[in-house]
């Protein structure tokens, strides 16, 4: 559970006439040639927006688009960010051409109430991604408030890591207050309602599973995790070289689970990709050659007449391989209905479309925050969040 007790809300400072910049992140699921295709993090960012520009601050955001480092490219440029926010916030959005230059400072200085600047993409500054001194003293100077509204994971951005703590007014937004509150409410329903559906590979999940092991809970393996898992049993399962190095430590977590009554639900059935075809094999008739692509039927049902039974239902991640989504559809409309709580950890594959309808009649969350809210669940620290902090 998050304690909000040394970081400041939004809601704590005067923000007429101030000028606050906003730590977002825009990093949309995107086409190869930058067109968003799910605007989930720009709507999430809108209410912070909206609040300071009907309280009359003088907004100024600033975003990354792409890993760190990126080199400028009109795919990753910020741009048709700002044409999506500017909808949503019914707004003028203003793009230099630099972050610190004369054009940026110019605007600055003749920025009406009614204009919201939208720095370039962050990820093509150097300083940025060096997480440069001088580069977030430069970047900080003109601001009276400093907003992150974003649960970025990045440990060597300046703008989340060193710029944050130079401004003695510093505060999460309104999207960040959302999402604790969110996390807060799904983790305090009992263990024994609570079903995890976990996608990604051991490696890549290992410290939220040790988390998530408590007794009563229940984890629903996905075909990533599930190969590691059933090789872990001695079904025989093609393993990438990090699967099988991490064989050992899925043993003693199956045992770890099974000693303090969790339940681990592995797939009995999956689909296989063989020669271009898709063919529902059981998992006692892989062989070491099958490539696994999607759930089976026989699992389908089983999973969900779990999901059927619980209270709360996440969705860390989609349960098929990359593109192969159909059996998550699935479940995600079954957990999407009835009497309980729907939390899903958006990204590439699960967007807001994918979810369809969203949250259930008894509440739900549709998280746009994945890597830092899997830190939260992992018991890992945020940069984030870090930065806000004050002493008592």
């Amino acid at each position: 559970m998050f304690k909000f007790d040394d970081v400041h809300q939004l809601t704590d400072f005067e923000v007429e006439n101030q000028r606050v910049f906003v730590r977002a992140d825009f990093d949309c699921a995107s086409t190869s040639g930058g067109q968003i295709i799910d605007d989930a993090k720009l709507r999430a960012v809108a209410p912070t927006l909206r609040w300071l520009l009907d309280n009359k601050a003088r907004v100024v955001v600033g975003a990354a688009r792409g890993p760190l480092g990126s080199k400028p490219t009109e795919a990753l440029s910020i741009e048709e960010c700002g044409a999506v926010l500017a909808a949503l916030v019914e707004r003028e959005i203003l793009v230099p051409d630099d972050n610190l230059g004369p054009m940026a400072r110019k605007l600055l200085a003749e920025q009406r109430d009614s204009q919201v600047i939208l720095l370039q993409n962050l990820a093509f500054d150097d300083g940025e991604a060096s997480c440069d001194d001088d580069y977030a003293r430069a970047l900080a100077a003109p601001f009276d408030i400093y907003v992150i509204d974003c649960l970025s994971t990045e440990t060597n951005s300046a703008s989340l890591v060193t710029a944050p703590k130079l401004c003695e007014r510093r505060a999460m937004g309104l999207l960040v207050r959302s999402e604790l509150e969110e996390l807060n409410g799904a983790l305090s329903l009992p263990a024994a309602d609570t079903v995890w559906c976990v996608g990604a590979s051991f490696p890549e999940r290992r410290a939220l599973l040790d988390a998530l092991l408590r007794p009563k809970t229940t984890i629903l393996a996905g075909t990533r995790l599930a190969k590691t898992l059933l090789a872990a049993r001695g079904a025989e399962v093609r393993l990438d070289s990090g699967e099988q190095a991490s064989l050992s430590q899925a043993r003693t977590w199956l045992k770890k689970a099974a000693d303090i009554g969790a339940e681990v639900l592995l797939p009995s059935d999956v689909t296989v990709r063989e020669k271009g075809v898709s063919l529902e094999r059981a998992v006692t008739q892989l062989g070491a050659s099958a490539s696994l692509a999607d759930l089976g039927s026989s699992t389908l049902e089983t999973y969900r007449t779990r999901l059927e039974a619980s209270r709360n239902v996440w969705f860390v991640d989609a349960l098929g391989t990359p593109g192969n989504l159909d059996g998550t559809s699935a479940l995600l409309g079954c957990a999407g209905s009835g009497d309980r709580r729907l939390n899903v950890l958006l990204d590439g594959e699960l967007t807001t479309e994918r979810v369809g309808a969203g949250p259930s009649k008894s509440g739900g969350w549709l998280s746009s925050c994945k890597a830092g809210v899997l830190r939260l669940l992992s018991k890992q620290k945020v940069t984030a969040l870090e930065a806000l902090r004050i002493p008592l």
